[in-house]
């Protein structure tokens, strides 16, 4: 079995079982295959280094047993957890002939969401502030992701939201009036 074909089969079922997590404001969760080495395995002791994979076979009549990737998920569904997506690749790669083995999780932040009506009189607070008489939050999904998060993570998850910078780079679009 081609252990490269495996990632591959697996990042295809992931992106459908993601799929089925969309949120009616933030809107579905992104992921993104960042990174991918595979090829056949050498004695252990030559294809690893600091626990990372760092050489492989890599001739063209070998059938890669080996593969190691890199994935980003973006979460946008507080129903959606880091366990139920290991769990999914787990079982997508058992349902498929290969094995998985989880090496090392970066980040496990969770879907950054506060209900808008919850952050209202705060809106109002920055329309006065920044003297804009619209700030449009219905559509926090469509700006993308801020590391941010991770601060928010850190101190309870209270009730926030960002606007500022440039366009489609932010969780609140600024309108002028």
């Amino acid at each position: 079995m081609n252990a490269i074909e495996g990632v591959f089969q697996g990042i295809t079922d992931l992106k459908k079982y993601l799929n089925t997590f969309k949120h009616p404001v933030m809107g579905s969760t992104s992921m993104n295959l960042a990174y991918l080495l595979g090829g056949q395995e050498k004695a252990r002791e030559l294809s690893y280094r600091d626990g990372k994979l760092i050489n492989v076979e890599q001739q063209g009549n070998v059938i890669p047993d080996i593969a190691e990737f890199v994935i980003d998920i973006r979460l946008s569904s507080p129903d959606l957890t880091t366990e139920k997506i290991l769990n999914e690749i787990e079982k997508s790669a058992k349902d498929n002939g290969y094995e998985f083995e989880n090496v090392k999780l970066r980040h496990q932040l969770r879907a950054w969401y506060t209900d808008l009506s919850d952050i209202e009189d705060y809106v109002e607070l920055a329309k006065e502030a920044t003297n804009k008489k619209i700030i449009d939050i219905e559509q926090p999904g469509k700006s993308g992701y801020l590391d941010l998060q991770m601060f928010w993570e850190t101190t309870d998850r209270p009730k926030a939201f960002i606007f500022g910078g440039g366009e489609g780079a932010r969780h609140i679009n600024q309108k002028n009036t």
